[in-house]
């Protein structure tokens, strides 16, 4: 994922990350491997303006009981345990993601977990 961190701003590598989503969908399999957040979260990197954590995120929370918001909230761990706020940013964001998929784009579902 290197490779499209450092080119993402090629009109390729560009196409390659928004229209055909690469590093979500890495994201999406190495969720559905394993059940491990921690790790998969933290091999993922910045390619394609953090993908891969909205993937990870989305999958790991369609695992989860959509009652448990203890669960849900707490996915991410806290900032500290991230080597950059941007990454932990990325992972709550995708954690917002994975709400509105479950809920099909349902806001007012989403918002008051």
């Amino acid at each position: 994922m290197t490779a499209l961190d450092e080119n993402q701003n090629d009109k390729e590598t560009f196409i390659m990350c928004h229209e055909y989503r690469i590093t979500r969908e890495l994201g999406f399999v190495a969720a559905q491997k394993s059940d491990d957040f921690k790790t998969i979260i933290r091999a993922c990197d910045g390619a394609c303006y953090e993908a891969c954590y909205h993937g990870v995120a989305e999958s790991f929370l369609a695992k989860l009981d959509p009652s448990d918001k203890v669960a849900m909230t707490s996915l991410c761990g806290l900032q500290s345990q991230y080597d950059s706020r941007n990454k932990f940013l990325a992972c709550l964001y995708g954690i917002g993601r994975g709400l509105m998929q479950i809920s099909e784009n349902d806001l007012t579902y989403a918002l008051p977990r």
